[in-house]
C-alpha cells in the first residue's frame, strides 16, 4: 500500500511545482516552512517600516495595501499548504485508526486524480526552466 502512494506522490511532485508564480513543495514540508518564514518576515519588516512611529494612524492604510503585496500573498499560500498538511495528518490519523490499511485508498485516489488532472490540464503553461 505504501508503494502505491509513492507513484501519485512522485507525479504530484513533478506536476504541481508552481502556484501563484512561486515554487511550492508539496511532498516535503520543510521547503514550504522555509518559504513561509521568509515571506512572513519580509512582510513584517515591511509593516514595521511603514508604521514606524505612527502605528495607529498608518496601520489602516498598511492593512488596506496588504492583500496586494506579493510577500503577503506568498506567505498566505505557503501557510495554506501547512494547514492542508495538518488537516491531512489529522484525517489520516483518524482514518487509519478506524479503517486500518483501507484508509490509504482515499489519499491514493485523490493524489492520482489531482496528478492526472495536472498532467492533462496544467494550471500554468510549461516553463523553459527544464
Amino acid at each position: 500500500m505504501v508503494a502505491l502512494l509513492a507513484v501519485p506522490m512522485g507525479i504530484q511532485n513533478v506536476v504541481i511545482r508552481k502556484v501563484g508564480g512561486i515554487n511550492v513543495y508539496t511532498t516535503f514540508v520543510t521547503g514550504s516552512l522555509v518559504k513561509f518564514a521568509e515571506n512572513l518576515s519580509q512582510y513584517l519588516f515591511w509593516v514595521r517600516d511603514r508604521t514606524r512611529g505612527r502605528l495607529r494612524s498608518r496601520l489602516p492604510i498598511v492593512l488596506r495595501i496588504t492583500p496586494r503585496l506579493i510577500t503577503f500573498r506568498r506567505a498566505a499560500l505557503t501557510l495554506s499548504l501547512w494547514v492542508f498538511y495538518l488537516g491531512g495528518a489529522i484525517c489520516g490519523g483518524f482514518s487509519v485508526q478506524r479503517w486500518a490499511l483501507l484508509a490509504m485508498i482515499a489519499p491514493f485516489a485523490l493524489l492520482t486524480a489531482i496528478a492526472l488532472y495536472g498532467v492533462f490540464r496544467p494550471l500554468l503553461p510549461p516553463s523553459e526552466e527544464w
